[in-house]
């Protein structure tokens, strides 16, 4: 892996003193969902700045709602172990709210909404620490009192955000600074995924083991394998199956610090397999491009799956229907 001090970006990106420019967006928000599914926001906390704002999906666009000023934890730099009093740094999502009887007002405030603190990037890398919230805080205490490594902002401001916060859905993304760039500029990052996406799927459908693994790090560990566990895990799956089709939603994408996080619906149909569940990759800008270092999968409803993937179009090859893509005739699909 790269270190985060060595990267030159892909894109161009611009200061935080660039912020007051309406036509530039933060580079980590590669893409958002509609809302139909997945968030069509996503929260951002700019440490330099020591602002939060809200974002969100306007027409395959990003635009600006709302900005609050906040506090952090009483030491600077980027989480690491527990009782450091650092503000982490990377992609989380909410988990929980907390509010009235459950949280002591005069550190709290009104509301507090937990995150998943440590995020699977953090496990690797042997991170520790717990209870990384964004809560409020009493109105004569202010935002200079420093927490023990939350975020913190003003008791309206903890009420009014919550609106735009769907639990386990909503992207909350820390950065140390965050990088402006035009929305073009958005859109080569946000393409490149894409393409790469795309390319791992295509290999994964075609049984194409060589390309496939390709897609993952050296570092690769997920579900107990490493990359060449994982490597020989596929390779016998694909001698038991005649054929593999994989399908995915429109994916949600967000980087920081040159971690990606993605989330897609997935149908994986084989020829003894038919189930739909969603995918997280966690992926790395490494020395060779964008690599998986690991993935995870749970399952979830069928029905708002299955109609989900079948408005996405992004990672789906569009010049062949999904019942060409599994070799069948479409009065031979399964009807589940």
């Amino acid at each position: 892996m790269i270190s985060k001090s060595s990267i030159v970006s892909l894109a161009l990106a611009i200061p935080s003193f660039a912020y007051s420019n309406t036509n530039l967006v933060p580079d980590g928000v590669l893409r958002l969902g509609t809302g139909s599914y997945y968030s069509k926001n996503v929260v951002i906390t700019d440490k330099k700045l020591r602002k939060v704002s809200v974002w969100k999906n306007e027409d395959g666009k990003l635009q600006k709602i709302k900005e609050y000023d906040n506090d952090l934890g009483k030491a600077e730099g980027d989480k690491v172990v527990e009782g450091d009093n650092k503000t982490p740094e990377g992609v989380f999502f909410f988990n929980e709210v907390l509010e009235g009887k459950q949280i002591p007002f005069q550190k709290y405030g009104v509301r507090a909404i937990t995150t998943n603190y440590p995020n699977l990037f953090d496990k690797r890398e042997k991170k520790t620490g717990y209870g990384i919230w964004l809560h409020g805080i009493p109105d004569e205490v202010g935002l200079q009192r420093g927490s023990e490594g939350c975020v913190v902002i003003n008791n309206n401001a903890i009420m009014e955000i919550s609106d735009f916060i769907e639990l386990d859905n909503t992207a909350f993304l820390i950065e140390d600074q965050v990088n402006y760039i035009s929305q073009e500029e958005l859109t080569k990052k946000r393409t490149e995924l894409e393409e790469f996406l795309k390319a791992w799927r295509l290999a994964w459908i075609n049984k194409d083991i060589e390309s496939y693994i390709n897609h993952y790090s050296d570092s690769f560990y997920s579900a107990r394998k490493n990359k060449e566990q994982w490597k020989a895990h596929k390779k016998k799956l694909n001698k038991v199956y005649d054929e593999i089709y994989v399908d995915f939603s429109d994916p949600v994408a967000y980087e920081v610090d040159n971690q990606i996080i993605v989330r897609t619906l997935q149908h994986y149909k084989s020829t003894y397999m038919d189930d739909f569940g969603e995918k997280r990759l966690y992926l790395e800008r490494q020395e060779d491009g964008l690599k998986i270092v690991a993935e995870t999968w749970r399952r979830v409803d069928h029905g708002k799956a299955r109609q989900t993937i079948a408005q996405g179009t992004l990672l789906r090859d569009q010049r062949l229907s999904a019942n060409q893509e599994f070799g069948t005739k479409p009065e031979a699909q399964a009807t589940n």
